[in-house]
């Protein structure tokens, strides 16, 4: 194979975006794109000059594409990828995998009984520098145990009118959830990715509680990993300006995480060493602030970073910076805080699938809730993605 064919799955917002950048993917070729709304697959198909398909499977089973970018609501990711995987076609989904676990089970299974195709998960985060940067110093060892991990994500504000935007938006039986499912799996995909998956979570969720919404839009929850360590997780659509930190305390020292950035306060002496040898009784480590730098590549489209990541790891056998089967970890947090908040109760991790799915069958049985009329078409938005 010379080039990647690629089939583009939902043509609104998100899915707009890889139509626009694909052309700039080296070994990458545009040649068809879907949506279950013809306005929209229209635009789409003028925009791109590729073949138009108002069903994916007619897509798939085109022979048109060779791998497909799947950037349709929530609920319809894991067939998508499950149906192109047994037609032989390589798949990149959006975030989330799946509204929850169980789906992310299923999907990680089908990847794993066809080891030839590449399963990727647009988590675009990964590829800023400070990010990278943080994954590299935790990975070597060199931070020691980690002491406490923090994450603060406040920035995903999100006004009435965005959710009155669409028919799917923050409905249990549309989306699955609020901002722990659309806006927050990039900062969960992160947080997992550099601090691991705790054992147990207790939250408190408030559903609706800044909106007229009926899931979650302010999330709080306490975290214990492996040995005893604890960790905090903050997150709202509901609160301006906002605020965007991860803290990671380590033996060696204090990482200030950022997207383009690491602050590194490193111990003169480890923690651990200190307290227990230090004859003073309010003395501290003397802490250095350390300038790091940052590895190349940081800048620019990082929807493409991944794509092209992607194409090379068809073409060439590259190492994915994004595997779909990790999507499940920060699915897998994001389902527990969003269980034990709504239960009112503490939930264990690995969080049982067959639970999980359970709840969301439940909360959309449940759901009487009713949205503001809106103007747009409710199919129209139902076939974009949904940032």
């Amino acid at each position: 194979m010379q080039k990647v064919r690629f089939g583009v799955i939902g043509c609104g917002g998100m899915g707009s975006n890889h139509v626009g950048y694909l052309p700039t993917i080296k070994g990458a070729e545009l040649t068809a794109v879907c949506d279950i709304d013809p306005e929209a697959l229209g635009r789409a198909e003028q925009k791109s000059g590729a073949k138009g398909f108002l069903a994916y499977q007619d897509l798939i089973k085109s022979g048109l594409a060779d791998a497909v970018i799947v950037a349709t609501p929530h609920y319809f990711h894991p067939e998508i990828m499950i149906y192109a995987f047994s037609k032989g076609v390589h798949v990149m989904s959006e975030k989330p995998v799946g509204v929850h676990v169980k789906q992310a089970e299923m999907m990680n299974r089908t990847a794993a009984k066809h080891p030839k195709l590449v399963f990727g998960v647009m988590f675009q985060a990964r590829g800023n520098a400070g990010y990278r940067k943080a994954k590299e110093l935790i990975d070597s060892g060199e931070m020691g145990k980690m002491l406490r991990a923090t994450c603060i994500e406040t920035a995903w504000y999100r006004s009435q009118a965005y959710y009155d935007s669409g028919g799917w938006r923050a409905t249990w039986n549309g989306e699955g959830g609020g901002v722990l499912l659309n806006q927050c799996p990039h900062t969960l995909d992160i947080f997992t990715w550099l601090c691991g998956v705790p054992r147990r979570v207790m939250a408190m969720v408030k559903l609706g509680a800044r909106h007229q919404i009926e899931v979650d839009d302010e999330v709080c929850a306490i975290l214990e990993y492996d040995d005893g360590v604890f960790g905090q997780f903050v997150t709202s659509s509901g609160e301006a300006p906002g605020t965007s930190i991860m803290e990671i305390a380590f033996d060696q020292g204090l990482l200030r995480v950022g997207r383009d950035s690491v602050q590194f306060l490193r111990n003169r002496v480890p923690v651990f060493q200190h307290l227990k040898t230090s004859k003073e009784r309010f003395a501290k480590p003397e802490a250095w602030n350390i300038s790091l730098p940052m590895p190349k590549g940081g800048g620019g489209e990082k929807h493409a970073v991944i794509t092209q990541n992607f194409v090379n790891a068809i073409l060439k056998g590259e190492k994915l910076i994004a595997p779909g089967v990790e999507g499940i970890k920060g699915l897998s947090l994001g389902n527990a805080i969003l269980l034990s908040g709504v239960k009112g109760k503490p939930v264990d991790l690995p969080l049982n699938g067959n639970v999980m799915e359970a709840f969301i069958k439940e909360q959309c049985r449940k759901s009487t809730f009713k949205k503001p009329k809106i103007a747009k078409k409710v199919a129209d938005d139902m076939a974009s993605s949904f940032h």
